[in-house]
Formats: C-alpha cells, structure tokens, sequence
C-alpha cells in the first residue's frame, strides 16, 4: 500500500481534481489516502465523501497549523511502508505515475520522476529535484529509522521551506536514489496560494535562512555533517540573496543568521575547488555574473 498524504487548506475548489488523478491510477487499489483538513474555512468533506467508494480515504481535520504541522500530523496517523505526498492545489501527472514510481523504488531509498509546473503562460517540465517534495515516493522505515520529523512552525508571512528541509534531510540519509525520466507529478503555480500571494521578499529571504538553520541542526544531531551538505547550503542562501536582489540595509539579518552556516562551513572551505565556486552560475543560470562573489558573500557572514 501507498499512503498519499494531502494537506488541505481552504482546497474546495482544487481537491477534487486531486482525488481524481488517484482514481485514475491504475493500481488504484494500492493507494490509501489522508486528508488532512488544515483548519481550512469551508467544509468540503462531501466533495471527499463522493470519492469514498472508489477510495480508500480518512479525512482528519485540525485547527490551522501550517503545513509542516499538517503533513506530519499525516505521517503520524498513517502506517503503510511507501508514502507520496500530494499538495491539494497538485495532482498526480497520469495513470502510470504511480506505478512508474513504485518500480524505481524496488531496490532504492526514495523514488523520483520528472513534473510539470504549470502556470499561466505555459507549462515547464522539470527534472527531479532534491528539494522538493514533488513527484516522489518515500520510505516509511527511512523516516523512522532516521526520527525524521517536518519542521513544525507555523510562519505567517512568505514562503515556508518546511518542504524542502524535510526533503533534503531524508536524502542525506539515503543510500540510492531511483529516478524514472517519465512525468509523474504537476504543480499547479497558484499565484494565489498562501505562499505566493503578498510576497515579501524579505520574508521570504528569512524564511528560507530560518529553515536552513533548522536543517543545519537536525543534520548535526544525527551526524550527517559533510562538505557537500554544507556546500549545498551555501548555495541555496548565496542563491536566495541573489534571487531577492535586497537592498543592503533590508538583508543585514542574513548574514548575521548564517552565523551557524559559516561556522561549519569555514570547517570544509579547503576542500571545495575552484570549479564548484564556479558552477554556482550555471546551476542557477544566472544571467550575468553576481557584483560580488560567493566568498564576498562569506565574507560579509558574521562568523
């Protein structure tokens, strides 16, 4: 069985699409779903309830807590080996994604496919990412093995990362990554959603520093500490401080909050190469060269 885990915040008019793209899988009879209402302010439990004969659905609502409290509150009531997450705005690509991604697993820690990122002005299909949750299958052993657990805070303002920490601390204690170039998985770019409406670039920005953080910290209490994570760190905030384009006096606080980055990064910096300070630039295609460089950006980093 596969447990798909969906977080539903005020999803009336997106969950039904949802729970169709399930139906259509066709090992259907395997998937076993969680609804996790979110303290959301209009009930739609009989559009849920219509799906309850051709699925395997528990519906569980809590008062709004955000959705690293709501996938984990998922996690804790279900119980089967293989777990996907499903945003409820998301669905599932076709009728093979499932299965597609059940047969990279055998063998592996986590499974992984391709997904569209749909908005507006086009679709975008996108490789498998570490940082994000889209379009893969976990398992439930690694989790318990490993007391991983979502970031739970609740932020109000700005993007919230509990995804992408979660992601990225369940991948350090991976052994083998399956992937399958199939499309598994659509993201649906709702520039409405919580995260994306009134975006604060400086919210964000601390959001995002605040989550490396915690990740930081749950790596050390297991002993993951390497070079490559903290490498990967850096780049996410060096990338970030570019991407926001702040102006000086609105990011002062990032580089007094990566004080516990650079600490265990200046522990590794002899032996990251000239060619990775380099490939900064191509795996975040920047289109000109940053004013400053990755060691400026250290540099300014109270340590």
């Amino acid at each position: 069985m596969v447990d798909v885990i969906i977080p539903a915040y005020n999803a009336h008019g997106t969950i039904e699409r949802a729970l169709q793209s399930l139906i259509q899988q066709i090992n259907k009879e395997v998937i076993k779903v969680y609804i996790i209402n979110d303290g959301s302010d209009t009930d739609y439990s009989n559009i849920v309830n219509s799906y309850s004969e051709e699925l395997d659905i528990e519906q569980i609502t809590i008062k709004n807590s955000g959705p690293g409290f709501a996938r984990q509150k998922g996690l804790n009531c279900s119980h089967n080996e293989y777990i996907l997450f499903l945003d409820a705005d998301d669905y599932l690509y076709d009728e093979y994604a499932l299965i597609n991604l059940l047969h990279v697993i055998k063998g592996n820690d986590v499974a992984e496919g391709r997904f569209v990122e749909r908005k507006v002005d086009g679709d975008v299909i996108l490789n498998p990412q570490y940082c994000y949750l889209h379009g893969k299958i976990f398992r439930r052993s690694i989790i318990e093995k490993n007391k991983l657990r979502f970031d739970v805070r609740k932020k109000n303002t700005g993007d919230i990362y509990e995804d992408s920490s979660f992601n990225q601390l369940y991948y350090f204690c991976c052994d083998s990554v399956g992937t399958t170039n199939k499309i598994v998985y659509v993201y649906e770019y709702n520039s409405e959603s919580l995260t994306k409406k009134n975006i604060d670039a400086v919210a964000n920005l601390h959001n995002f520093i605040d989550a490396m953080n915690w990740l930081t910290h749950e790596v050390k209490k297991r002993n993951l500490e390497s070079a490559n994570i903290v490498w990967n760190y850096c780049l996410m905030c060096f990338h970030c401080y570019f991407h926001y384009l702040l102006s000086p006096e609105a990011n002062e606080f990032v580089f007094k909050e990566m004080k516990q980055i650079k600490k265990i990064y200046k522990k590794y910096e002899n032996e990251i190469s000239y060619d990775d300070q380099l490939a900064i630039y191509k795996f975040f295609d920047f289109p000109v060269i940053p004013t400053i460089t990755f060691y400026d950006f250290m540099d300014k980093c109270e340590g």
